[in-house]
């Protein structure tokens, strides 16, 4: 699903901690290559709940929750979920004021406490992952509805990502893939890869399977 491939960052960490410091825009392939499910088609969509951990970015949440509800069609609705850990600035305010999400807090200390979190409250039979730093593009759902309808065995769906200003303005491509990692055998390239989590769709049944994510402390 990716439009476009980093180059491979030879010195790891910096760059990866640029990111986290921007905002990454999931991108799919272009739109037109996603065309809505033909009238025939009576398969039922996907049910996805969204989980958007935060915390501490009340200014930055909005942009994030509105480009989930900004998204095209795709055949159902999206069961929108905002995990606070542990905010202290006004972010139960700023969920208030979205009536479609769901606002939930917690005390974690760290993201993948807060997903865990998320998961537990989610109803869809696909998670989506989104940080509050993030956006989608709007047709970031209808694009993975068709990939899911395409490989119905699938448990777990990503797309590329651009590493964005907070103007939105997108710099570079989120670090993914390269000479290195191309040139490994699929699964062992999936277990090495450096992927963006808000560009990342899982099962239900794969996390059950494969167990909660980690809680590292988040780092100060």
């Amino acid at each position: 699903m990716s439009r476009l491939r980093p180059d491979t960052n030879p010195s790891g960490a910096p760059q990866r901690a640029a990111a986290r410091e921007s905002i990454a825009m999931p991108i799919p392939v272009d739109p037109g290559d996603y065309p809505p499910p033909p009238a025939g088609d009576t398969a039922p969509a996907p049910t996805i709940s969204v989980i958007i951990t935060t915390h501490n970015r009340a200014a930055l949440l909005p942009q994030a929750i509105e480009s989930v509800l900004a998204q095209e069609p795709w055949g159902a609705p999206v069961d929108i979920i905002v995990v606070d850990d542990a905010s202290t600035d006004n972010t139960p305010a700023v969920v208030a004021s979205y009536p479609a999400v769901r606002y939930v807090h917690t005390r974690q200390g760290s993201a993948g406490g807060a997903r865990n979190v998320g998961g537990a409250h989610a109803r869809g039979d696909w998670f989506a992952f989104l940080d509050d730093d993030d956006v989608w593009l709007p047709h970031k759902l209808r694009a993975c509805r068709a990939v899911i309808a395409a490989h119905p065995q699938a448990r777990w769906v990503f797309s590329g990502a651009q590493v964005c200003d907070h103007h939105l303005v997108p710099s570079r491509p989120w670090v993914w893939g390269g000479p290195a990692i191309e040139a490994k055998p699929p699964y062992d390239a999936f277990l090495d890869d450096d992927l963006c989590p808000s560009a990342v769709l899982l099962h239900r049944a794969a996390l059950a399977a494969v167990g909660p994510f980690e809680t590292m402390p988040r780092r100060a």
